[in-house]
């Protein structure tokens, strides 16, 4: 794995304009978090639309896969899954996709959540404000808060 120095330069240079001065103090913080060896911690980068939080997140999707690391793209909606997509240039799913599977369980269709079978990989989560952190009103999912679900998805 390349120092923190070496990933910042790297990151950086996958951006291909002049950073604005929330992107700058962004940029080192991720790349702390990128490089941190503690597997149970969290990044939240947040701001005002506009303020290049995609642009940020595209070259870090773009800096990981020249280093050959592994990330999965999620989003709350199909919408904002194929916009993440699109700016990031690697498949992006929805949550539900990517956390349940269909099951049959006494003539009843269900979903249950699947095992995380990824190593060394990195989530990154768009669009997360929208994510509901109440138990859900359909039995469909088990009645569960989707928000535990992804955190406890990611940390299995």
């Amino acid at each position: 794995m390349l120092s923190n120095q070496q990933f910042l330069s790297l990151f950086q240079s996958q951006i291909p304009f002049e950073l604005t001065a929330s992107q700058k103090r962004a940029l080192p913080m991720l790349t702390d978090f990128v490089c941190e060896t503690n597997d149970n911690h969290v990044f939240i980068l947040n701001g005002y639309a506009g303020t290049g939080k995609t642009t940020v997140v595209s070259a870090l999707v773009k800096t990981l896969k020249l280093l050959q690391q592994k990330c999965i793209l999620l989003a709350p909606t199909g919408r904002s899954a194929k916009v993440f997509s699109l700016y990031s240039s690697q498949k992006a799913y929805t949550i539900h996709k990517c956390l349940y599977r269909m099951k049959l369980q006494d003539g009843i269709s269900a979903f249950a959540r699947r095992e995380n079978k990824s190593v060394n990989t990195l989530f990154i989560v768009d669009e997360a404000s929208m994510i509901a952190d109440s138990e859900s009103e359909t039995p469909l999912f088990g009645n569960r808060s989707l928000l535990d679900d992804l955190f406890s998805f990611v940390f299995e």
